[in-house]
């Protein structure tokens, strides 16, 4: 008497075969496998964002209002050595200066604790790394996540501001998510790289906030672009300077300056941002090892 299999069971079982090198072999498709891969996680990304958003503010002795207090202290900071003439701000705009760095390092901000997260996520979630097979790049992008919930609790006081200056805001400011989905990708690229390098030489999250400090100082946050065609020149190939100058312009102004050098950066950013994602995939499997 024979005994009955069951073959339609195992019919339906997936079977994945690991085959090496196989992203290599795929050209340019290796971006469509990468997506697919990713948006299968969004659930974990999401997951990822909560957590890292509830460990930030949990022990927090003020809660979701240190989110505001690095840009408002920092204005206030600027805006003394802009009154003390330390910092010229040239007449060629009308907004009020306060107004015009508290905007500029609430954008920055982003930025900085954006890479500074993502830097230093693999590191932190070496127990996850190391034991469990899931998109790596979760980790970089939860980072991210992080980086724009601060930008949101900035806003109330940039509110504030904008009231008690009088200043209104223009209708062009739909327009910010585009362009800060642009930044999010030109920081989501140099994440991945600097976590890859994080993960493989600790140095590099040591000298992390000095380089923040030396490029924020070279981007016009708390004063106006240079006019002078050499300085202006040097000051928009840093790709981060046409962004957060066209999104204070969108809302602040309500004009869109400079069309080329936004469309240059964003060119960059997307770049830097394939990239980035394409070296981190690369260096994947050597991670484990590594954190």
């Amino acid at each position: 008497m024979s005994m009955p299999t069951n073959d339609h069971s195992s019919s339906n079982q997936s079977t994945h075969l690991y085959v090496p090198h196989r992203q290599r072999e795929l050209g340019w498709r290796v971006w469509v496998e990468m997506a697919a891969e990713l948006f299968q996680a969004r659930e974990l990304l999401w997951r990822l964002i909560w957590r890292d958003v509830v460990a930030r503010y949990k022990q927090s002795m003020l809660g979701i209002f240190s989110g505001m207090i690095t840009p408002l202290a920092m204005m206030m900071v600027f805006s003394y050595l802009h009154h003390s003439k330390v910092i010229a701000h040239t007449a060629s705009t009308t907004i009020p200066y306060p107004l015009y760095a508290y905007f500029g390092l609430l954008i920055w901000q982003m930025t900085s604790t954006g890479l500074s997260r993502a830097t230093s996520s693999l590191v932190i979630a070496s127990n996850l790394v190391g034991k469990v097979q899931f998109p790596r790049e979760t980790l970089v992008l939860s980072s991210l996540g992080v980086a724009v919930f601060d930008l949101c609790l900035g806003l109330p006081a940039l509110g504030f501001l904008l009231i008690y200056y009088d200043h209104p805001l223009h209708w062009t400011v739909l327009v910010i998510p585009l362009v800060l989905v642009i930044q999010l990708i030109l920081i989501s690229g140099l994440g991945m790289i600097l976590s890859v390098m994080n993960a493989a030489m600790r140095d590099i999250g040591h000298f992390l906030p000095a380089f923040l400090l030396f490029w924020m100082f070279l981007t016009p946050i708390v004063y106006h672009p240079p006019e002078t065609p050499f300085w202006r020149l040097l000051s928009w190939i840093n790709p981060i300077t046409a962004l957060v100058t066209t999104t204070r312009d969108l809302a602040l102004v309500g004009t869109i300056k400079w069309s080329i050098p936004i469309f240059t950066s964003s060119l960059i950013s997307l770049l830097i941002g394939l990239t980035g994602w394409r070296v981190f995939h690369q260096l994947e499997p050597r991670m484990a090892e590594r954190v």
